[in-house]
């Protein structure tokens, strides 16, 4: 199955860390599925159960529906902050017309506008760094730019604390090593504390605590830094 990085276990097309979902039930055979590696997959950000008009929700993770079980129970999400560049397909104006008003899209290819600025925060100066698949050596680093997103009112204090900087993936040795605030911008270099091996398609994803900011009472969205490709 499919590998997703997390934040807290959630899916990285989630933009924070609250939603709300219901309970479904997903038949075998359904035209939903998705065949990989031998397996039936119900695919995280899946718009269901079409996307088009009748669209009810949004499928909170993976789920492997096995041969013979005639079906499972799945989450599907009602209430979500969501960035569609990360969905298995983009919604259709029938679906977005049709999903629940409490499900809010960023815009395509931003993860950070056209939503409540109190959920959208940060954003990357340039684009998220790319990195070769493989291994991955221990004290190796990787540098990203963060801004506060112009439809904000925080802004970043001059002086950062690293605990204040959260990767968000747990499945990699790393962390953020220093964190240095220049003109509004931050500079944040994530370093390999052991070595690893890092597969396609994979990423780390940051979000930022409130002490980072002037003024601020709950953490930023989540943001992508480095692809692994």
């Amino acid at each position: 199955m499919a590998k997703h990085v997390c934040w807290h276990k959630n899916p990285y097309f989630l933009q924070d860390d609250h939603y709300t979902g219901i309970t479904q039930w997903v038949n075998e055979g359904n035209a939903n599925l998705v065949l990989e590696d031998g397996e039936y997959i119900l695919k995280a950000g899946t718009i269901w159960p079409t996307n088009g008009t009748g669209a009810i929700g949004i499928v909170l993770r993976d789920v492997v529906v096995p041969a013979g079980s005639g079906g499972v129970m799945f989450t599907l999400l009602t209430h979500a902050h969501i960035n569609p560049d990360y969905l298995p397909a983009a919604p259709t104006a029938n679906a977005l017309t049709s999903l629940p008003k409490t499900i809010v899209f960023s815009n395509p290819g931003d993860d950070n506008t056209s939503v409540p600025a109190g959920y959208f925060a940060i954003k990357n100066k340039t684009a998220a760094a790319s990195v070769s698949a493989g291994a991955f050596a221990a004290g190796a680093t990787i540098t990203s730019s963060v801004v506060v997103n112009a439809i904000s009112p925080f802004a970043f204090n001059n002086t950062q604390d690293i605990l204040d900087w959260q990767i968000s993936d747990y499945n990699y040795p790393v962390y953020v090593s220093s964190v240095v605030e220049s003109t509004g911008d931050c500079t944040v270099t994530i370093k390999a504390r052991n070595g690893f091996h890092c597969h396609a398609g994979e990423e780390l994803t940051l979000r930022v605590m409130p002490g980072a900011f002037a003024s601020a009472d709950y953490p930023s969205n989540i943001i992508t830094v480095v692809k692994f490709v």
